[in-house]
């Protein structure tokens, strides 16, 4: 009927892999945990038992080469494979070319992923849409906000490169000429929300 993900952001990440699209309570037991209960653990079982909730659903990206793909509750990851090599690529949204990136990488986040890698680069978050923000880039580029449905696709120029996707250990290997394809998808994370104001 539901997983309960006692941890931090990361066994969120993690549960959703395992089971995916059952509903999960989020129990913090972590330093970090940015969308776990305030409440002790006691407090957010009985709420949930007397049906004192909310589901928050949350649309996945979805990282896609020709022959493999990744799904992303918080975000998907284009890094440098070499640390002492920065990768180059291509972006276009919507079959529009954004330009020519040299640097470190590019992130591209949900909503909720918005909080972390995200917002520890470009220092911000988002509510709506799909963000992407490019990390340690050789000419300073703003993040870009887009549509739900905006298509994002990306060519290596000089690499290799590793897409990740949140903190799954698998990745996907991108050579020189290679193309990705990220877009958000239907399949969601479903999040237990206690609601508010029931603890006092």
């Amino acid at each position: 009927e539901i997983i309960i993900s006692y941890g931090g952001d990361g066994t969120l990440l993690i549960s959703e892999r395992l089971f995916p699209k059952i509903p999960k309570i989020l129990i913090k037991d972590s330093e970090i945990c940015n969308n776990c209960s305030d409440s002790d653990v006691t407090s957010i079982i009985s709420n949930y038992l007397k049906g004192k909730y909310w589901i928050e659903k949350i649309k996945k990206l979805k990282v896609q080469r020709e022959d493999k793909f990744l799904l992303g509750v918080n975000d998907i990851v284009l890094r440098n494979d070499l640390p002492t090599e920065a990768v180059r690529f291509n972006l276009w949204v919507d079959n529009k070319l954004r330009g020519e990136y040299i640097g470190d990488g590019v992130v591209i986040a949900t909503p909720y992923g918005s909080k972390a890698y995200f917002k520890s680069i470009s220092h911000k978050i988002f509510k709506m849409g799909i963000g992407i923000c490019f990390n340690n880039p050789t000419k300073h580029s703003k993040p870009i906000f887009l549509k739900e449905n905006a298509i994002i696709k990306i060519k290596i120029k000089r690499g290799p490169g590793i897409i990740v996707a949140d903190n799954n250990r698998d990745f996907i290997r991108l050579k020189e000429n290679e193309t990705i394809t990220i877009k958000q998808i239907n399949e969601v994370a479903n999040i237990i929300r206690i609601k508010k104001g029931i603890f006092r």
